[in-house]
């Protein structure tokens, strides 16, 4: 049985000399992580050669060009070898009506090995805690796989029970706990005086 290793520039699994690309595994033993939650460590890789784009060092099955260049392949006619490829900091996942799903590492404090989006796991990583079904994590410039820290900002979608003042103030009064750990003690009290 293969074992798995850690600290080095090669992926994780012993047997395996890939160069380690995301997580600590090679894109091959990744994929498998991804996909079925374990790099499958009984199952022999299949041999892989480099991408025959010009400067690319991603490894290909029985393909000629990695699935990023394929794709600009099928979309431009041409691998558009001289512009870079884009890589995120939670590895590649599939993208979902726009945005980027990945399979969060099974070390994830708040999501172990589950399938979510990038945006939200890093809002999530970033608060330190789950986000709540009534939280929403919105792109500041419109681009939904513009993931950047600074480029996200969190949204409460809850809405009042109803339109009278007494309830807006009672909702006022709810939001203002939920979030009070995320401002100063000082802006709390003010908000809080005038609310009362």
């Amino acid at each position: 049985m293969t074992d798995i290793q850690t600290n080095s520039k090669t992926c994780k699994v012993l047997e395996c000399d890939r160069e380690n690309s995301r997580q600590g595994y090679c894109a091959a033993h990744y994929a498998r992580v991804y996909t079925h939650g374990n790099p499958q460590l009984d199952k022999p890789l299949k041999p892989s050669k480099p991408c025959q784009a010009k400067g690319c060092e991603r490894r290909v099955g029985r393909e000629k060009y990695c699935k990023t260049h394929q794709r600009r392949i099928y979309k431009y006619g041409t691998p558009k070898e001289n512009e870079p490829i884009l890589s995120r900091f939670y590895g590649n996942g599939k993208i979902n009506t726009g945005y980027l799903e990945i399979c969060s590492p099974p070390e994830h404090p708040f999501y172990p090995s589950q399938k979510i989006l990038e945006h939200r796991l890093i809002m999530s990583d970033y608060l330190g805690r789950t986000l709540q079904n009534n939280e929403t994590v919105h792109h500041k410039n419109g681009n939904k796989r513009d993931n950047r820290l600074e480029n996200l900002e969190l949204w409460s979608s809850r809405h009042p029970r109803g339109q009278k003042v007494e309830d807006q103030i009672v909702y006022a009064l709810e939001i203002l706990e939920q979030y009070r750990n995320q401002i100063s003690d000082d802006m709390y009290l003010r908000l809080r005086k005038i609310i009362e």
